[in-house]
């Protein structure tokens, strides 16, 4: 089938459990300004209704969340896992003004949010690591993601949101300190299978 991103997509009925994209809608910064658009900030993004639902639902005792696109997942997502991380290396101008197109959108979502109330928990969604490893280091963590998980942190801690987490299996280790500095605080799931040792993380990161 196709999907909303136009992607062709697989699905074994036997074995799985998501749709397996195939193809991938950008490839090139002209492929990537043709779909720019979806990823801008518009009004209908966000509106004083659904902000008002919210803060009452808050005051309810309900935990009120707001989910990020994550770095490298919405790379993955236009790009493919392996195009996605070469890119990073040979056409690192597209990342930029990928991460940084969502990135300004994610600002102003969050900025009309936090004039009415303060979030629970910021969250971001990555799974970018697998048993052996991170797909990508504590470098490039640092030049591209940092900025990013950080401008949308900025706004909301100033605003006395105090928990950020970070969605990820697999072994993250070597990522961990870098993403920190980005504002990350949790990271859930912590996969023993991946080599994540919840009482050495402890014991090394406090709480």
């Amino acid at each position: 089938g196709i999907d909303h991103l136009g992607r062709r997509v697989r699905m074994d009925k036997r074995t799985s459990t998501l749709p397996l994209p195939e193809t991938f809608p950008v490839e090139t910064m002209d492929d990537w300004l043709k779909i720019k658009h979806m990823y801008q900030f518009d009004e209908s993004r966000i509106n004083d209704d659904w902000i008002a639902r919210a803060k009452k639902l808050q005051d309810e005792g309900t935990m009120i969340r707001a989910s990020l696109c994550g770095g490298f997942d919405v790379l993955r997502e236009l790009m493919g896992d392996a195009n996605c991380c070469i890119a990073y290396y040979e056409d690192p101008e597209l990342v930029e003004d990928i991460l940084g197109t969502v990135s300004k959108m994610n600002e102003q979502v969050l900025e009309r949010i936090t004039k009415h109330m303060t979030l629970d928990i910021l969250s971001v969604h990555e799974d970018l690591a697998g048993k052996t490893g991170p797909l990508i280091g504590p470098n490039i963590v640092r030049e591209f993601m940092v900025p990013y998980y950080r401008a949308a942190w900025d706004i909301v801690s100033a605003s006395g949101t105090k928990l950020f987490s970070q969605d990820s299996d697999g072994d993250i280790n070597v990522d961990i300190d870098a993403f920190m500095e980005g504002g990350i605080n949790i990271f859930s799931p912590c996969e023993p299978a991946g080599n994540m040792d919840i009482v050495a993380l402890r014991k090394k990161y406090g709480h």
